[in-house]
């Protein structure tokens, strides 16, 4: 999986901790592990969101002020 480079410190310190993506098409599995960044990550739930239900508290945990 791919994340910008500002993104891997919160990856790294646990401070990021979900991520919103626009694929047709999951590209990650549950428990698929993808290096990033010099770092390993796992991947613990896969699910279609609608975007009006994304909260302020989702946006901060994906790492967006």
């Amino acid at each position: 999986m791919l994340f910008t480079a500002d993104a891997v410190p919160g990856l790294a310190d646990g401070s990021i901790t979900l991520t919103f993506r626009t694929w047709t098409r999951p590209q990650a599995r549950v428990g698929g592990r993808y290096r990033t960044g010099g770092l390993l990550l796992e991947v613990h739930a896969v699910s279609r969101v609608d975007p009006r239900s994304i909260t302020d508290a989702d946006a901060r945990r994906a790492g967006s002020p």
